[in-house]
């Protein structure tokens, strides 16, 4: 995997092209981009087939996050299969899969990681992994990029001690993962923790610079699942310290459910890559996202609660410069009224 960097500019962000994801990768993936967040390798509420009448959705074009919580219960079943992930969840052999640890739409659970091995929970309950585990899984996945495993239960109010233990056992996580990787040729990228602690950050990231991995996860500055609270003010100065002790030539990924308005603030902080969670949430909620049509010049943007009655009789599209599958086909109050009646196709066009 490489990181193609083709513009750069101090509080402007960078534009770069990652290529050679995978074996099967025929173009570069442009950045600053969202990797496609899953449950499961699918799309929330959406078929894989439903998912192709998505305008700018291509297998090949498009990276997959897949959380590996969401799949923790059914690993065994994915090492018998012996086929890997993709062939498991039925995605076709081109697309381009990176298997996050937490899952960015649910609320990280404390207290749970010990010095010798990160907690998961998936449905059936807390997993303990440690690095032999964690081998035998990605084995089984066979996926073509994986984050290392981290203590990245890192809260607001973590105390210095509480932090030191997190970096050191990060780092210990992450350098038995990337001679995993080392040995079996795939992608990796690390973590990046010590909540909001600069020092701290700073030492988990000269210790994670001499590693040979293709990316880094930026972790700990929230504990995933909803961060409208999420003070983006105060993570860009930590972040650009981070920046100036790492490779410049890998790619920075920040995971978790943020708005269009927090993701371009951290795009000019020179972040490359992000995950849609944030549009899983707000579907729960049964709320559209318009953002502005000069976004990201503008980065405003609205959430329309779709369930409101004010709808009931408005038969314009949900957005009328909008080109998407739901926009071009359906009305605000159709979409309203599946929305009041529950009906299946509420989410899925929400999701679209």
């Amino acid at each position: 995997m490489k990181l193609k960097i083709t513009g750069m500019a101090d509080g402007f962000g960078r534009l770069a092209g990652i290529v050679d994801w995978c074996r099967g990768a025929s173009s570069a993936v442009q950045t600053p981009c969202c990797c496609i967040y899953t449950i499961g390798g699918h799309v929330p509420h959406l078929l894989h087939d439903v998912v192709r009448l998505v305008e700018l959705f291509h297998w090949n074009d498009v990276i997959l996050q897949i959380p590996l919580s969401t799949l923790i219960d059914s690993w065994s079943a994915v090492e018998q299969f012996k086929g890997g992930l993709k062939r498991f969840v039925g995605l076709p052999d081109e697309s381009m899969l990176l298997l996050t640890v937490n899952d960015p739409a649910q609320t990280l659970r404390s207290g749970y990681n010990c010095a010798t091995s990160a907690s998961v929970f998936g449905r059936a309950g807390r997993h303990k992994l440690d690095p032999q585990l964690f081998g035998r899984i990605l084995h089984a996945f066979q996926a073509d990029c994986f984050q290392a495993i981290s203590d990245s239960d890192n809260p607001i109010d973590a105390s210095k001690k509480r932090l030191n233990k997190s970096v050191d056992r990060t780092v210990f996580f992450s350098r038995a993962c990337a001679e995993y990787a080392k040995q079996n040729n795939e992608q990796l990228f690390c973590t990046v923790v010590g909540g909001y602690d600069q020092a701290e950050r700073i030492r988990c990231c000269k210790q994670l610079s001499s590693l040979s991995v293709d990316g880094y996860s930026f972790e700990g500055f929230h504990n995933f699942g909803d961060l409208s609270a999420l003070s983006v003010g105060s993570v860009i100065p930590i972040l650009k310290s981070c920046f100036e002790h790492l490779p410049t030539e890998r790619i920075r990924f920040f995971p978790g459910s943020l708005d269009p308005k927090q993701i371009w603030r951290l795009t000019q902080a020179g972040i490359d890559l992000f995950d849609t969670s944030y549009v899983h949430l707000i579907t729960e909620k049964q709320e559209a996202l318009v953002v502005d049509d000069n976004y990201p010049y503008n980065a405003e943007y609205q959430l329309m609660r779709m369930n409101d009655p004010c709808y009931a009789q408005d038969f314009e599209p949900l957005c009328k410069n909008c080109s998407c599958y739901t926009c071009k086909n359906y009305t605000r109050a159709y979409v309203n009224h599946v929305c009041i009646t529950k009906e299946l196709l509420g989410p899925m066009l929400l999701m679209m």
